[in-house]
């Protein structure tokens, strides 16, 4: 945006990738750099190719294919806040720790699939696109073991994880963000053996929740639950899979007396540091709006609105009603 240039990688395209996008597109690399964006704005980044030998492509790559199970290597990623390791011998995730607060968190996750209900006497209603009903409480793992290869870069650091020949995996750490990026790609679900399949993500800690999590409502509350269990009424689980699901807009998390682990949905979260309510255009800050009262014998006169103080935490909203804030946030 300033006419620097920014640090930037060319990273081969997956054959995760090559194999969802068929012959829809021919190239084998993707450019990948961080950029900065302002609120509501936009900044441009213009790309050139460069001309002399030393290219992208001579810092690109360190990969390491599957090592054997008695090699004992044990995979990871890292940048300046966390690290992430891997099971030597499975390829699955198996801890995340925090540099900067040296935690560490025993933690596995995988894919399994649930048996898609078709139905039965007591309910007919089948599992579907906006249903989530297994016919058991048994899950089944897509793999036991992975194949998985890395790519290390100043930019970023991905592990590749392929479940099965429709269910892959990328586990991504990019430079400077205390965040983990989990991205899956899952399909086409095979449905030669005629069971239709509910995909899962799992995520196994050993944090003493007591059975409880959270999540968030509509993205704007977040919602204490309890597994197997209703605030307003007592509850008679006969689907405990189904029962316990609950659909996640923004976030959910786990937490105990030391630790807690969040799952977020695309965004990291973020600290409010000013906020201010604008008019509906958001082109002018409410306190400085002036509303114009007809009166019948004087004419037009003006009277000032005074802006009161906005608590971030605490904002109500009236049926129908729609406010617009301008927020100056911290990553």
């Amino acid at each position: 945006p300033d006419g620097q240039n920014i640090l930037n990688e060319i990273i081969p395209v997956s054959s995760f990738t090559r194999a969802v996008r068929h012959n829809r597109g021919s190239a084998t690399n993707e450019l990948v750099f961080q950029a900065s964006l302002p609120p509501l704005g936009y900044r441009t980044y213009s790309i050139a190719r460069l001309s002399d030998k030393d290219s992208a492509r001579s810092r690109l790559l360190k990969r390491l294919r599957p090592q054997p199970a008695a090699a004992h290597l044990t995979p990871l990623i890292e940048n300046e806040h966390l690290q992430v390791l891997f099971d030597p011998n499975t390829g699955l995730m198996k801890e995340i720790r925090n540099l900067n607060k040296n935690i560490s968190l025993p933690l596995s996750q995988s894919f399994l699939w649930y048996n898609a209900s078709v139905g039965n006497a007591a309910f007919s209603q089948a599992s579907g696109a906006y249903i989530f009903r297994p016919d058991t409480s048994k899950a089944f793992p897509i793999a036991q073991k992975v194949g998985v290869y890395q790519i290390k870069t100043q930019v970023v650091q991905e592990l590749y994880q392929n479940f099965s020949n429709w269910c892959s995996q990328v586990v991504r750490l990019y430079a400077g963000q205390p965040y983990v990026e989990l991205e899956w790609t899952v399909g086409p679900i095979p449905i030669a053996d005629h069971y239709g399949k509910e995909i899962i993500s799992r995520f196994e800690t050993n944090l003493q929740t007591g059975g409880l999590f959270y999540t968030d409502s509509n993205g704007r509350e977040i919602l204490e639950r309890r597994r197997d269990y209703r605030v307003t009424w007592n509850l008679n689980q006969t689907e405990p899979v189904a029962g316990n699901y609950y659909p996640v807009n923004t976030r959910m998390y786990i937490k105990d007396q030391k630790t807690q682990l969040t799952v977020l949905n695309l965004f990291s979260s973020f600290n409010i540091i000013t906020v201010q309510e604008m008019n509906l255009s958001a082109n002018q800050k409410r306190e400085n709006v002036s509303r114009l009262i007809w009166q019948s014998t004087q004419g037009i006169a003006a009277k000032r609105q005074s802006g009161t103080r906005l608590d971030p935490a605490h904002i109500e909203l009236s049926p129908m009603q729609i406010r617009t804030f301008l927020l100056q946030i911290r990553y």
